[in-house]
């Protein structure tokens, strides 16, 4: 376990190129992972964020956009999954995201590849893979 039972469980901030694998975060006053100001460039996979307020959050200014981050094969379970403000251009996609909500810049990032997107469970909803025909 990592980020267990604190007020955040991973901070990160002006944070480039970091991989976050096979973590698990969990009970945490406040975010599991909160993103600050522009980061960029970072992995978070294969990890489980769940049972606090917000799984995952952003907080920045307009002029401090975190880019070109990897958020995949997760598995979220909180109040509100995902807490998006100033996070654009982002690939979210092969999470499971169970009950809360998806809420801020959703509309900005990128949530289906190729036909790939992430799976809603338990009343969950956020964006989803369009058919094509």
């Amino acid at each position: 376990n990592f980020g267990t039972g604190h007020g955040r469980g991973l901070y990160l901030s002006e944070a480039n190129n970091n991989l976050i694998r096979n973590c698990s975060f969990t009970n945490n006053d406040d975010f599991n992972i909160v993103i600050m100001r522009p980061s960029s460039n970072n992995i978070i996979e294969d990890s489980i964020l769940k049972l606090s307020p917000y799984g995952l959050g952003t907080v920045s200014s307009r002029f401090q956009i975190s880019t070109n981050n990897s958020i995949r094969n997760n598995v979220f379970k909180n109040t509100i999954n995902l807490d998006l403000v100033s996070f654009k251009n982002n690939a979210i996609i092969q999470n499971n995201f169970y009950v809360g909500a998806l809420q801020g810049d959703i509309g900005n990032n990128t949530f289906c590849i190729r036909g790939v997107g992430n799976k809603y469970y338990d009343g969950a909803t956020g964006p989803k893979c369009r058919n094509r025909r």
